[in-house]
């Protein structure tokens, strides 16, 4: 199909597999042009160094200007790292396309039974959204958003929610912060962990409950008079996807007095129900992330989820060593999102979030 023009958004696969680039692209120096090209680098007359129906364009790759996706020192990173072996071994995935084919075939009589929110980036020529509209036959509960980027939306747009951090920045409570907030507006908010305990049917463990939450102004940092409901337990394990949901709080709101979830009631913990029971309605904003015990303790974090190390105080707190900034739904919260801390309900089926080639496992 790719040969005949059908999908001439691949044909630049047909060039990574002939074998003509690693025969052009072989020192260290023609590497690094050739991924300055291939992040979008660009000659000074607004030529590209890489088109999806053509592929690399070898003679322009000399002529590049930096790229803006990636910064010089990472892009002399990986460039580093390809000359030690050359480019052979990642572009034989674009030569073993038929085999991946035949061992695929199986799943067209297979479907996905879990909630799925697919991104897909609005001007992404290799993977324009109307790929996916056959999705819905095998994917019966998918929900579609589009982010205005190009294919390399996560550096094109890095202030979107998740990202991984060094355990030390999340060791103290953090603070709060919510773009375009309501200042007359209490809210609530859980941090949960939706993979504590795996092999129980409700495997949700609960990190902090806090109630009674203001915003002095758009992006101001957060405020509560009363202590947490649950105190903050500080995310500790590589690997988990923490999440965070913030929900606006009901007029006269109480603590129902049979309600459990308090210090020593931590696992176990069912979203579905607290919405039900404290009559919120779904969360209005939300933001996630995972550890990584290798990530430099001091980097900055500023992209992604932007739990990033601030002075501000925390909710009730004044040693907080970061800020999550909460990123408002525009109606009702993607599925997905809530999904994974909604485990109770879907039992122990894993909620996925697509990012275009990017896959975010909320495992």
């Amino acid at each position: 199909m790719v040969e005949s023009g059908k999908v001439s958004n691949f044909g630049y696969q047909l060039q990574l597999a002939s074998g003509q680039i690693e025969d052009a692209i072989q020192s260290r120096e023609q590497i690094r042009q050739l991924l300055n090209g291939l992040y979008g680098g660009i000659t000074p007359d607004g030529l590209a160094g890489f088109d999806v129906k053509t592929g690399v364009h070898l003679d322009r790759l000399p002529l590049l200007k930096q790229t803006r996706l990636v910064d010089e020192r990472t892009l002399d990173f990986y460039a580093d790292q390809y000359a030690r072996n050359g480019i052979h071994g990642t572009l034989n995935w674009y030569r073993n396309r038929e085999q991946n084919f035949k061992d695929e075939l199986g799943l067209e009589k297979t479907t996905i039974d879990v909630p799925v929110l697919f991104i897909t980036a609005t001007k992404d020529e290799a993977l324009p959204p109307s790929m996916s509209r056959a999705m819905d036959k095998y994917i019966p509960d998918l929900t579609r958003k589009e982010v205005d980027t190009h294919h390399w939306a996560l550096w094109e747009q890095p202030e979107m929610p998740g990202s991984t951090l060094a355990p030390k920045v999340v060791k103290q409570q953090p603070a709060l912060s919510l773009p375009s907030s309501n200042t007359s507006n209490e809210y609530l908010l859980i941090l949960v962990d939706p993979t504590a305990n795996l092999s129980s049917p409700l495997p949700t463990s609960l990190l902090w409950f806090q109630t009674n939450i203001t915003f002095a102004s758009s992006n101001a940092s957060a405020s509560s008079a009363t202590e947490p409901i649950v105190p903050y337990l500080a995310p500790s394990v590589p690997g988990h996807v923490y999440i965070a949901l913030l929900y606006k709080q009901p007029p006269n709101f109480i603590i129902p007095s049979d309600f459990p979830y308090n210090n020593s009631f931590r696992k176990g913990f069912n979203v579905t129900r607290l919405a039900v029971d404290f009559k919120t309605g779904g969360p209005v904003a939300g933001n996630f992330f995972e550890l990584d015990p290798y990530r430099d303790q001091n980097a900055s974090t500023t992209a992604g989820a932007q739990l990033v190390p601030t002075s501000t105080a925390a909710v009730g707190k004044e040693n907080a060593t970061s800020t999550i900034s909460l990123f408002q739904f525009a109606t009702a919260a993607p599925r997905p999102f809530v999904g994974a801390a909604e485990r109770g309900r879907v039992s122990n089926s894993l909620p996925l979030i697509l990012f275009i080639t990017a896959v975010v496992y909320i495992v």
